[in-house]
């Protein structure tokens, strides 16, 4: 039965798609706030259990902005709308009162009767002309034994004692808890085809670098005339489906027990549930970190299995759980594996390590990242708009880099709102990898309804003119870091020529200079940042009064300590004729006034140092690989 809008004057069900029903708030007050309104479309009506209002009575900020963030960026969502605590309607307009049916006309009781007569009588001469030629299709046409086929159709049901089966062989899985034995015989199966498997495929080439097409590496190594397949590809193809999938980690913790210890437990404690028979015979397979068991009783022939660890779907546990920890904690899977083979402990191959990032590992970083994205857009849309800072990362040092990742910070709580990764060859090069990136990243933002009002990035042409142009409502600044980095650069290339050696001490207290008159000048004021800056030539040769602008003269008191050994610079002279070039410099001092004096990008300078671990410029992955590390 449909639902339907308690309101008057609405006729919303539940057969219209395009509207929420939403019960009464169990809070008394409220609940007594949302009557009152709906009362103003009828008269003493009270609501009930199962009264609920459509969504047309709300207005749009009484509802949750969270679910509709999701779905615009791709996530499934369950309730498309969701009320707020403190919402009331008030939308209820008023409609035409229903048309009253019209009358019908009266006639006498004698004259319906003879009515009804009349229309029993049609209806008994059809049904008797209706009988008569299904006599005669029945005659003519002999009946069909198509109903008895139907009725063998049954026998499917025959594959209950196949799960029957099933249902045993996983009872015995709980019983060999019990065991205790003596005689044991042991054969062991599968260790050489597994070591074998490792050495020869794992370490002819470096496993960091992941292979770009896993189904080329399948068909190389499974068509050659001496391929025999691990135990661990034969297992995971069979059997799984007995395996009682655990969906959470282990709450105990993970150890390494060795074989002796092991085979000392099955040869004290085992025995056959059935006839308590203590003679017992047992063989060993190995998929990965998985140890399977099968245990025999010489004596009734009854088998029981056990394994070591359980099951994640149709994967074990220690095999997702260590391909997970060497993706999660960026380690060398070459490292990693090789430390494990050397002390002896069975291991999963490389193979299955890439297989797992790409089926499991690279969905579930992708999702938890989602996840975070949207909470934190939940927050700044409150807050826009926003101050962020922006700069890119390539994989390789140079200008051949294959891809590049652009990064996008909120620089008041430093969190990383985006991170857009591009490659090379679909923007024409490196050099336009950070400008695109970028591009993505404000696209992304204007999509999530996310404003930027100042944007800090480093001095790159193609992003300045960018934003002049497409986007000039942002308010776009220059980072101090990477214009003092390309100042000292210059000096101290200088201060290495012969004669020069004594610009030197004074490469440190120019940088400094040049954060300090960025930062103690006003923002409305940044005429006054380029004339403290320009004062540092007069200053490097004693000279501290009379300067042009603004900034007519020094502001620091009598020069003491280590200030007072530095030699002074020789005005007129090739050196500081060259130091007053950098100073001097155009371009330089039309960017001092765009520097940014409060927000910096250290922040995400500290965050690429941090990519370094998981992902370094000395391996190469593929494009998914690259995008999760």
């Amino acid at each position: 039965m449909p639902v339907r809008c308690v309101a008057g004057y609405c006729s919303n069900s539940s057969e219209n798609k395009d509207v929420s029903f939403h019960t009464f708030p169990k809070d008394p007050v409220l609940r007594e706030k949302w009557a009152k309104q709906v009362n103003r479309t009828g008269v003493n009506w009270s609501p009930s259990e199962r009264s609920v209002l459509c969504s047309a009575h709300f207005e749009a900020h009484h509802f949750d902005a969270r679910p509709a963030l999701k779905e615009k960026l791709g996530f499934a969502v369950r309730c498309k709308r969701v009320l707020l605590q403190t919402a009331i309607p008030t939308i209820f307009p008023r409609g035409e009162p229903a048309a009253t049916p019209p009358e019908k006309p009266r006639t006498s009781r004698a004259v319906e009767k003879r009515r009804n007569a009349e229309t029993i009588k049609e209806c008994m001469a059809s049904y008797e002309k209706g009988q008569k030629e299904l006599r005669l299709d029945i005659d003519v046409n002999p009946p069909v034994k198509s109903c008895g086929v139907q009725a063998y159709l049954k026998p499917k049901s025959r594959d209950v004692a196949v799960q029957h089966r099933a249902r045993a062989r996983g009872r015995t899985k709980g019983v060999q808890v019990n065991m205790t034995p003596v005689t044991v015989k042991m054969v062991t199966v599968a260790t050489q085809t597994k070591e074998s498997s490792f050495k020869k495929k794992t370490l002819d080439r470096p496993l960091d670098e992941e292979p770009m097409s896993m189904s080329d590496e399948d068909e190389q190594s499974d068509s050659g005339s001496e391929y025999v397949p691990s135990d661990e590809e034969m297992e995971e193809d069979q059997d799984h489906s007995e395996q009682e999938p655990c969906n959470t980690p282990p709450k105990h913790g993970v150890f390494l027990v060795f074989w002796a210890c092991l085979a000392d437990l099955i040869t004290t404690w085992f025995s056959c549930p059935e006839c308590t028979c203590r003679k017992l015979s047992y063989e060993c397979r190995e998929v990965g970190t998985l140890l399977k068991v099968a245990l025999t009783c010489s004596n009734c022939k009854y088998r029981g299995k056990w394994k070591s660890q359980p099951f994640y779907g149709r994967t074990a546990a220690g095999n997702i759980l260590l391909s997970a920890a060497i993706l999660f904690s960026g380690a060398s899977v070459t490292k990693v594996l090789w430390v494990l083979s050397h002390m002896g402990v069975a291991v999963i191959c490389a193979r299955s390590f890439f297989r797992h990032q790409e089926k499991i590992l690279f969905t579930a970083v992708e999702r938890i990242w989602r996840e975070m994205q949207v909470g934190m857009l939940y927050v700044l849309q409150s807050e826009s708009p926003i101050v962020c800072g922006g700069d890119g990362r390539a994989d390789s040092p140079g200008h051949c880099a294959k891809y590049g990742s652009y990064t996008l910070m909120e620089l008041n709580q430093r969190k990383v709102i985006d991170v857009q990764l591009v490659q090379s060859n679909e923007v024409g090069g490196s050099y336009h990898m950070e400008q695109n990136g970028l591009e993505k990243s404000l696209a992304w933002m204007e999509s999530v309804d996310v404003e930027v009002g100042t944007l800090v990035t480093d001095r790159h042409v193609g992003i300045n003119k960018m934003i002049r142009e497409d986007h000039p409502t942002i308010k776009h600044l220059f980072d101090i870091w990477h214009v003092a980095k390309s100042v000292k650069k210059k000096l101290q290339h200088l201060s290495q020529r012969k004669g020069c050696q004594v610009l030197k001490p004074w490469v440190g207290s120019i940088i400094n200079h040049l954060y300090w008159a960025v930062v103690s000048s006003p923002d409305d004021n940044r005429r006054l940042a380029v004339d403290k800056w320009k004062s540092v030539v007069s200053h490097i040769c004693n000279k501290h009064e009379g300067f042009q602008g603004q900034f007519p003269r020094c502001e620091h008191g009598p020069l003491e300590g280590r200030e007072q050994e530095k030699a002074w610079l020789t005005a007129s002279t090739q050196l500081s004729t060259d130091e007053e070039k950098i100073v001097y410099n155009d371009k330089l001092l039309k960017d001092i006034g765009r520097l940014s004096p409060v927000f910096q990008t250290w922040s995400l300078e500290a965050f690429h140092s941090l990519i370094l671990h998981f992902a370094p410029k000395m391996f190469a992955f593929c494009n998914k690989g690259m995008e999760s590390r």
